[in-house]
């Protein structure tokens, strides 16, 4: 005599059978999904920054291949009012040639020190930064004591950055602010080159403006 088939068990075996895909499936969809790659963040050619030594360079001492570090003053942003290079990061400066000046003659920075741009570390990670030290605030002094006016070379640079901020406008304010510093700087200097037998110097604390020369990307 044939046993009579246990539907009812048979019944529920199969619902959970049925049911293992469809649970697999929602546990599928609670995993969080990958984050899309971040955006990258760039500043175009030409972009604008203003940092500040934090040691010191001198013709008395430096030679090629010596390097000094240059702190970011402030937010470096992209148009979008993103920021790039966030104030703190540090931008590395190379020594390409560096003398002293031995006579009246010399009269341009140019001739006396030629800094390359090797490098920016931003949070931790450093990338490629292509750019130009515009000016800074250079200093001369006389071997065996302080000669030239160095005050005037900070004093132009006070008046470049007053003069770029009162005609920049709020919407180019930064920017005007570091070119008319740079052209204030420049012209100090030039005031200032007027001894024999004097190093060029640039202390640890002063300002540096830089412009890229290439679009930055990280």
């Amino acid at each position: 005599m044939r046993r009579p088939v246990a539907v009812p068990a048979f019944l529920a075996l199969l619902a959970v059978l049925s049911a293992l895909p469809l649970a697999a499936q929602q546990r599928q969809r609670r995993r969080p999904k990958a984050g899309a790659p971040a955006a990258k963040l760039s500043l175009p050619s030409g972009a604008a920054i203003a940092g500040t030594t934090t040691g010191q360079l001198s013709s008395a001492v430096n030679r090629k291949g010596d390097q000094v570090t240059v702190t970011v003053d402030e937010d470096v942003k992209d148009r979008a009012g993103k920021v790039v290079i966030p104030a703190g990061s540090t931008i590395n400066i190379v020594v390409d040639s560096i003398r002293h000046s031995e006579n009246r003659d010399q009269r341009t920075v140019s001739e006396l020190l030629v800094l390359r741009v090797s490098g920016v570390t931003v949070a931790g990670k450093t990338s490629e930064l292509r750019a130009n030290v515009d000016s800074a605030q250079y200093e001369f002094k006389g071997r065996g004591g302080a000669v030239g006016d160095a005050s005037k070379v900070a004093a132009g640079a006070a008046i470049g950055a007053l003069a770029g901020r009162v005609l920049g406008g709020d919407s180019n304010r930064t920017r005007n602010t570091l070119l008319g510093a740079a052209a204030g700087a420049a012209i100090g200097t030039q005031r200032a080159i007027e001894t024999k037998d004097a190093d060029i110097v640039l202390p640890a604390g002063k300002k540096v403006w830089l412009s890229l020369t290439a679009a930055f990307t990280r």
